[in-house]
């Protein structure tokens, strides 16, 4: 009903068939399949039910209706950020479906405005952690290994011309795009230019439709538009591409196909309910996108047969690459058979190795190979493991805990304290290690600085029953036997043994 109100002289059938072309479309697979791109449907949902909303309020413009349309803009920017463009592409319909001018679509855009305004503060008082660290790791983004102005914007050019080929071409759809399955390349690489030259085409037709109010140029800038957030090529975003990014963005593709085809046909839109040029190039992506979409849903089964698919999609990931080593080890902690947790164990290493192969810097891939080693009874790889992770990043908390854990059941206590005290340096407010920091004194016979990290521990961690087991243990020691019995029975009291 929304194409149908912004393009009032197309017959319905074509209406219809855009949308069943959009909904068919293979690249859409990942949005239906993986569960993390719920926000993407409820997104796309809240969105398309505002441009309905906005629609019927050129009807009927009052305050009721207005509020209508912000209920359905809130409920998309709840769902995800990125909806923000959705204004954007309403005051493309009002520019296509109605007589006026900038300034009266600024004053009817107000309002929606004042819904971001209204995210932006609920954003600052939610988020308020720094996340500058992740963005910028290159295993998530590959432009973050960009070291100049022709290899950022090479790569950028390089993102865009991969957004275009998967709308126009969905065959080799991906799970994943991260480093390095999308090389950083120059300026000067063939891709790039052609990039380049290809959509600074597209904008030169857009501008050249835009005052015809064409089709074509609704569907170009509705494409620009919902893709300016996730393409990279002005704000670096947490991923390098993904199909997800795709999903709104295809229908202003698929508007401007259709506008294409008219012009190839030399035949109306209007015409294309009795033109049979029209008639069979619609059934033909129809047929064929359902052919690749059924083809691609099998891969989303499970982890496991996406992780195997992408090995063979994406093998340049460092991340495709440790994901599988991740569920093979996970195989591994679950099999009962020793042949094939050894197996699953190989599995898993040779993966991780192939990851930290493709990105040297990538923690996890380390931190997975110490934890396949711990499961191997090779505490010393673990710990070759666990300190190339912290050399890294040396605020990788599993790590530093796992690596004092180990020097503990070795007997090496110093060793130990110098990683738990990186714990407290980097962690101030965490006080999960306080039990360590007192068992350790505790072997140490050091009774009164094991009470002391034991009392911390149960001040700021109450319902940890190994702080009540060392203080019972430390005063024990220190000779106060009836108190040390009253933080024993609390020890037992919380499930311990």
């Amino acid at each position: 009903s929304i194409l149908k109100k912004i393009f009032t002289k197309w017959p319905l059938w074509v209406s219809g068939a855009i949308t069943l072309l959009f909904i068919a479309h293979p690249i859409h697979t990942e949005v239906v399949c993986s569960i993390k791109s719920r926000d993407e449907l409820l997104s796309c949902f809240f969105g398309l039910m505002f441009l309905r909303s906005i629609l019927k309020t050129k009807e009927s413009s009052s305050i009721k209706s207005v509020l209508f349309s912000c209920t359905w803009l809130m409920l998309a920017l709840l769902s995800k950020e990125s909806s923000v463009t959705f204004i954007g592409i309403a005051a493309l319909i009002y520019y296509f479906t109605e007589d006026i001018t900038l300034k009266k679509i600024a004053i009817k855009l107000f309002p929606f405005a004042i819904c971001v305004g209204i995210l932006l503060l609920i954003r600052s008082f939610i988020l308020t952690g720094d996340t500058s660290y992740s963005r910028g790791l290159v295993i998530y983004n590959s432009l973050n290994a960009a070291t100049n102005f022709s290899d950022l914007y090479g790569t950028r050019f390089k993102i865009l011309f991969l957004f275009l080929q998967q709308l126009i071409f969905p065959v080799f759809l991906k799970w994943d795009y991260s480093f390095n399955q999308i090389p950083i390349v120059s300026l000067a690489n063939p891709i790039a230019i052609f990039s380049m030259i290809l959509h600074l085409g597209l904008i030169t037709l857009t501008i050249y439709l835009f005052r015809k109010k064409d089709p074509m140029a609704f569907g170009l800038l509705f494409y620009f538009i919902t893709s300016v957030i996730t393409n990279n090529f002005f704000i670096k975003i947490g991923a390098t591409f993904a199909e997800r990014f795709l999903f709104v963005p295809s229908l202003g593709y698929l508007i401007f196909l259709a506008g294409l085809l008219a012009y190839l046909f030399k035949a109306p839109l209007e015409q294309a309910v009795t033109n049979s040029k029209f008639k069979i190039t619609f059934s033909i992506l129809f047929i064929s996108f359902c052919a690749l979409t059924i083809a691609r849903t099998p891969i989303w089964k499970n982890n496991f047969t996406l992780f195997t698919s992408g090995i063979e999609t994406s093998p340049n990931s460092a991340r495709t690459n440790e994901s599988l080593a991740t569920e093979y080890r996970i195989k591994a902690e679950l099999a009962t058979n020793a042949q094939d947790k050894f197996n699953f164990y190989k599995s898993a290493r040779q993966y991780s190795l192939r990851s930290v192969e493709i990105l040297p810097t990538f923690t996890e891939a380390y931190y997975n190979l110490a934890v396949i080693a711990i499961a191997q009874s090779d505490t010393s790889e673990a710990i070759n493991w666990y300190k190339k992770t912290l050399n890294i990043n040396p605020k990788y908390k599993n790590a530093i805990h796992s690596v004092a854990v180990i020097y503990m059941f070795k007997g090496q206590l110093d060793s130990a304290l110098t990683y738990l005290n990186d714990v407290r340096k980097y962690y101030p407010d965490d006080y999960s290690e306080h039990p360590n920091f007192s068992f350790i004194y505790l072997t140490k016979k050091e009774y009164s600085e094991a009470k002391k990290y034991a009392e911390i521990g149960i001040e700021n961690d109450p319902m940890n029953p190994a702080n009540y087991r060392n203080m019972a243990a430390a005063i024990y020691q220190l000779g106060d036997t009836s108190k040390a019995g009253v933080y024993w029975q609390k020890y037992l009291d919380l499930g311990g043994k």
